[in-house]
């Protein structure tokens, strides 16, 4: 499979072939077939380049979040107003408020992802440190995991197995458990 790039070159190479080899089939130079190579290169991260402004400029900003919002909250505020075409400035004004709170609130609620990552940082350090570690007793010794330090309480016998259907995405399908 070809990537991108050679792709490109190729195609550049095409279009470029006539306006540089006059006679026969006489391959290009390397000097020519190398700046094609730097060309298509270069067109790809310009596309590349484009490609990520036109997802920035689709994000809506926090000015059109709050606008978006104030107009829900006026739509769900309109029953209760009666027959006004528009709402007082008065309560356009509340409902703005009201909206930028609305918008503050979640940004506090919702973790960063700095945030995120060291809770789930914390949560594997937890995880490993209830993990029995292994005891090594002198040099040249195997290490041998830790026994439980209650031995006392007496091992119940396994009861009989019982076939139980689970759902899967596939069907369903039985699993023998026991009670």
């Amino acid at each position: 499979m070809k990537s991108p790039r050679q792709v490109l070159t190729a195609q550049l190479t095409a279009a470029v072939a006539p306006h540089v080899i006059s006679n026969g089939p006489v391959s290009a130079s390397k000097a020519v077939a190398k700046t094609l190579r730097q060309l298509s290169g270069q067109l790809l991260k310009q596309q590349a380049r484009q490609v990520k402004a036109d997802e920035r400029a689709a994000r809506p900003t926090k000015k059109m979040v709050h606008k978006a919002l104030a107009g829900e909250l006026t739509a769900l505020l309109h029953p209760l107003l009666g027959e006004q075409e528009k709402p007082a400035k008065s309560l356009r004004k509340a409902v703005l408020q009201l909206a930028g709170q609305v918008l503050k609130q979640r940004q506090e609620v919702r973790p960063t992802t700095k945030e995120a990552r060291k809770a789930a940082k914390n949560v594997a350090a937890s995880k490993s440190a209830a993990a029995p570690k292994a005891e090594v007793k002198g040099p040249g010794a195997r290490p041998v995991a830790r026994r439980p330090a209650s031995r006392a309480a007496p091992k119940q016998p396994a009861g009989k197995p019982t076939l139980v259907p689970v759902a899967t995405t596939k069907g369903t399908m039985v699993v023998a458990t026991t009670e």
